[in-house]
């Protein structure tokens, strides 16, 4: 469902590989609520710069009424 709202697609990596730097997240985010994360990353060049996609990400989807103990952390996609 990620692919249908996104329009980006998996193709052949692994939905962690697709998922790590946070982008197609940050997108996905913008589309429900258009704004919630102000800035993406769109080339991350480093590890920190993933992190702080996700981590955008994860702002987001509590402000959006996602209570904590429903969603991951950052280090969940990282490590």
């Amino acid at each position: 469902w990620i692919e249908a709202i996104t329009n980006d697609k998996c193709g052949n990596r692994s939905h962690l590989e697709w998922l790590k730097d946070g982008k197609v997240l940050c997108r996905m985010a913008n589309i429900i609520k258009p704004g919630c994360v102000q800035h993406v990353n769109e080339n991350c060049t480093t590890p920190w710069k993933e992190r702080e996609n996700v981590s955008a990400f994860i702002k987001a989807t509590r402000g959006m009424g996602m209570m904590e103990k429903d969603t991951f952390s950052t280090p969940d996609l990282q490590e």
